[in-house]
């Protein structure tokens, strides 16, 4: 086995500053990578927290990175639209609801294996590469007299335009459309938005949107909408080796030089 040499940073902390050495080399082989490095996880819950001992910052930094770009989520890849009467351009409405995350298990679905179809016919569908969700929202003239009657208000302005601007339209009106078979194969975990106060669009009175989105199984290397929801990011927890033997003001000094809970 060929062994190569690893240029890694060797850091002395001084008296009044930190002095770095990045000429220092060490050995490295996968032999001793196998042998040395350790994972253990210290919080699994909606964080997921573990520690990587004996590893270069590069390799964490890959994983970071492999996290981001390689974990696979599902996310909407297309919008049939059949209505859009609000003031934002349809292909605006399109993009941001691509963007609207979505709460779904991605070992449910396989990858997408051809194109989708041009038709929104649900037949079409295959229910282990597709979720489809119908996003059908209106704002009529009626829907003013709950608000007013509510509020104590009149909404009627002098040329009988309604004052009420608009409505808010936001991720809830996303909903699931059943393939055959999906109701059992997702069990619990039925497909829905991670947010149902996500803001899609407002709308006018007498404005209407219709569309029928299929989301698909993706990683975020082909598109940032297929990037998990989250934020991976890593930190060091650094090896201090004393040269002495430090007692008394001096080790009192020390431990407040550091963050609380590095040097007991």
């Amino acid at each position: 086995m060929t062994e190569v040499h690893n240029s890694s940073a060797l850091y002395e902390l001084k008296e009044h500053g930190l002095i770095s050495y990045p000429g220092a080399e060490e050995e490295w082989s996968t032999e001793i990578f196998r042998n040395k490095f350790e994972v253990s996880i210290t919080d699994m819950s909606d964080t997921l927290e573990f520690d990587m001992v004996h590893i270069d910052c590069s390799f964490a930094n890959a994983i970071r990175r492999i996290l981001i770009a390689e974990v696979p989520s599902i996310s909407i890849e297309r919008v049939y639209l059949f209505q859009n009467t609000s003031v934002m351009p349809d292909e605006v409405l399109c993009h941001r609801l691509g963007l609207v995350p979505l709460a779904i298990v991605p070992r449910h679905l396989i990858f997408p294996s051809r194109s989708l179809p041009e038709t929104d016919e649900l037949t079409e569908f295959n229910p282990m590469e597709h979720v489809v969700f119908d996003f059908k929202v209106s704002f009529k003239k009626s829907d003013l007299k709950g608000c007013s009657e509510s509020s104590g208000k009149e909404f009627i302005s002098e040329f009988n335009i309604p004052s009420v601007r608009s409505l808010a339209v936001y991720s809830s009106e996303l909903k699931w459309v059943p393939l055959p078979g999906q109701e059992e194969l997702f069990g619990a975990d039925q497909p829905t938005v991670v947010s149902p106060h996500i803001l899609i669009n407002k709308l006018a009175v007498g404005d209407e949107i219709e569309a029928r989105c299929v989301a698909v199984k993706g990683v975020g290397r082909d598109h940032a909408k297929f990037s998990p929801v989250a934020a991976a990011y890593y930190k060091f927890l650094p090896v201090i080796k004393l040269l002495r033997h430090i007692e008394g003001d001096e080790a009192r000094l020390l431990q407040r030089s550091f963050a609380r809970g590095v040097i007991g």
